[in-house]
């Protein structure tokens, strides 16, 4: 499952040559892409080779992509070996997690690279390599049924809920709030 732009940086090119691939090594793979480029994204994968009955392009609403992101079976994040994408920090990746979702995810992105050093989330490629995946991106794609969703979700919510976060936050404007208190009272 894909939900967003197809935007450069979010590597439109290589979600198509990677879902070729999965889709030639899985037969029953099926790419779902929910974008509101619904038209764009038809038309890039009516001209990639890819199998017409592997893929449906959806314009969802926000409230609607929860319930697809909770039906998927795997998330797709793909980013180019880019400084700017190094230091990234995907919404992507929260929703995935929080939804309890495995990805598929290019290496590279320091956040992604970090969470996952300590916590199986999917496989792991290599963006030179979409074109070929290796067989371990391949094992990992076929086991991607095996990953425990409620402790990927249980992940994502306390690396990224705003329940997780609020009281640190709150601590943080406490002592700007104290001093505006104070300096009205004068």
């Amino acid at each position: 499952f894909y939900p967003g732009s197809l935007h450069d940086w979010h590597c439109p090119g290589g979600l198509v040559t990677f879902a070729r691939q999965a889709c030639a090594i899985l037969p029953n793979a099926f790419l779902l892409i929910a974008t509101p480029q619904r038209e764009e994204a038809a038309r890039i994968l009516e001209t990639s080779g890819l199998p017409q009955q592997q893929w449906r392009c959806l314009s969802l609403s926000h409230e609607q992509m929860p319930d697809f992101l909770c039906a998927a079976d795997a998330g797709i994040l793909l980013r180019e070996p880019l400084p700017m994408n190094k230091v990234a920090s995907p919404t992507k990746f929260a929703e995935y997690l929080c939804a309890g979702l495995p990805l598929a995810y290019t290496s590279g992105v320091q956040l992604i690279d970090e969470i996952a050093a300590q916590n199986p989330i999917g496989p792991s490629l290599d963006y030179a390599s979409l074109s070929k995946l290796p067989k371990e991106a391949v094992a990992g794609l076929a086991g991607l049924q095996r990953f425990d969703r409620e402790n990927l979700s249980r992940l994502g919510h306390q690396l990224f809920s705003w329940k997780s976060h609020l009281s640190k936050v709150l601590a943080m404007y406490e002592p700007l709030l104290s001093k505006a208190r104070a300096a009205q009272n004068k």
